[in-house]
């Protein structure tokens, strides 16, 4: 039987100290990571798991969130265009309520 790896790399207890473009964390996991009034462009999410991560007043411009697993986290106060959000799960986590009604996909 051949079996193939899906390790997630992880990623942890790391401040971003500045705006983010352009940058791949797709099939990381990110955790007790920490963000406040950064802007993140471009950016990839899938398949990620985010857990523990406080990511408070950020704007996050044509992220690709598809099939992140997102978990105890803190969003209040960000900000989402153009962003993906197909099958991606969620628990525990602090979000606007406006985020339900502008930024989760239709149902088909």
């Amino acid at each position: 039987m051949e079996l193939i790896d899906h390790t997630k790399s992880v990623i942890e207890d790391k401040e971003f100290v500045s705006d983010v473009s352009d940058e791949n964390f797709t099939q990381k996991s990110l955790k007790r990571l920490f963000a406040v009034k950064k802007t993140f462009v471009n950016v990839s999410f899938k398949q990620t798991e985010i857990s523990d991560c406080y990511f408070r007043n950020c704007r996050f411009i044509r992220c690709d969130f598809t099939g992140a697993k997102i978990s105890r986290c803190n969003l209040r106060g960000s900000q989402y265009e153009e962003c993906k959000f197909h099958y991606t799960t969620w628990e525990h986590t602090h979000l606007e309520e406006e985020f339900l009604d502008s930024c989760l996909p239709e149902n088909a």
